[in-house]
């Protein structure tokens, strides 16, 4: 779906990237984040990519360098609400595309986060490949939201299963269950993770019992609808 329109043809802001590579800036105060994707970015995607820690060196950069074909913008920076720190990157930014790029976001959150004029909503969570392939998908001038996102909830989980916004994952059982939306088996998933398969068994185990349901299908079906994978 066509979200940004006018998107300008990509540019290159250093030699040694592909003319058709989108200049990137990441606006997050994690000094870890902002070197694993600086990394990744230039080395493996070939993306020229520059940083900010704060939105006082976004606006500086693009003040001094001139826009960025994509942006993303951590939703929680000191100081500032997501919100108006992404309204005001996209008057900044001259309409290119802003994306939001966070751990976690609630589902009124995502609606105002799109009704501002997002390009997307990027989680920290998901894959470096995947990372790049949504950057690429919104310079090309579509929007992007990651797949297990949704903006509303089913009404009838509610009635069905209770009060599902209490049950909580670990980071790991969370990893597992996108990996079990993807058709993995338990042993594949385990070399993607870099987990012994029993291991693997315990985290399937583990959702099976939280989310009340027999088998790793049903589990896979109830965390769709519920936007976890």
């Amino acid at each position: 779906m066509q979200e940004i329109k006018d998107v300008e043809a990509p540019t290159s802001r250093e030699n040694g990237f592909a003319h058709n590579s989108p200049s990137l800036l990441i606006v997050d105060d994690h000094t870890m984040i902002l070197e694993v994707m600086s990394d990744y970015m230039q080395s493996k995607s070939g993306i020229p990519t520059q940083t900010a820690k704060s939105l006082d060196d976004a606006r500086n950069l693009i003040a001094g360098q001139g826009t960025f074909d994509v942006i993303l913008l951590d939703l929680h920076l000191p100081s500032v609400s997501g919100l108006a720190a992404l309204k005001e990157l996209l008057i900044l930014n001259r309409g290119k595309p802003v994306a939001i790029f966070t751990g976690s976001v609630s589902m009124p959150a995502q609606t105002d986060i799109l009704n501002a004029g997002a390009a997307g909503i990027i989680l920290k969570t998901s894959a470096l490949r995947t990372v790049v392939n949504a950057i690429r998908f919104i310079h090309a001038g579509e929007r992007y939201v990651a797949a297990n996102l949704h903006t509303q909830k089913p009404e009838y989980l509610t009635s069905v299963f209770g009060d599902l916004g209490q049950i909580t994952f670990t980071p790991k059982e969370l990893a597992v269950l996108q990996q079990l939306a993807r058709g993995l088996s338990n042993r594949m998933i385990g070399v993607e993770m870099m987990q012994a398969e029993t291991t693997v068994k315990m985290h399937v185990a583990s959702i099976c019992r939280k989310l009340n349901v027999k088998n790793r299908t049903h589990a896979v079906v109830l965390a769709k609808s519920l936007g976890l994978a």
